[in-house]
């Protein structure tokens, strides 16, 4: 929850305490949309593959999906 907070007010340029008295889950959303999006934009530019955003076997099975349909 602390890292959380420090985060948003280092992002935000906002006080921890100002986040905690007024922050919500959707504001936590938002934050870590956005962290993830930045991380993925950055691998993105530096070529490297996280494996966390993709379940290889799950696209494989989409894709074999979509093939036998037509």
């Amino acid at each position: 929850m602390l890292l959380l907070l420090d985060s948003m007010g280092k992002r935000y340029g906002s006080l921890p305490s100002v986040l905690y008295r007024s922050a919500d889950t959707f504001d936590l959303l938002v934050m870590d949309c956005a962290l993830t999006y930045e991380k993925y934009k950055s691998d993105q530019q530096n070529k490297k593959y996280n494996s966390e955003l993709y379940d290889e076997e799950e696209l494989q099975q989409r894709l074999n999906s979509v093939r036998n349909e037509n």
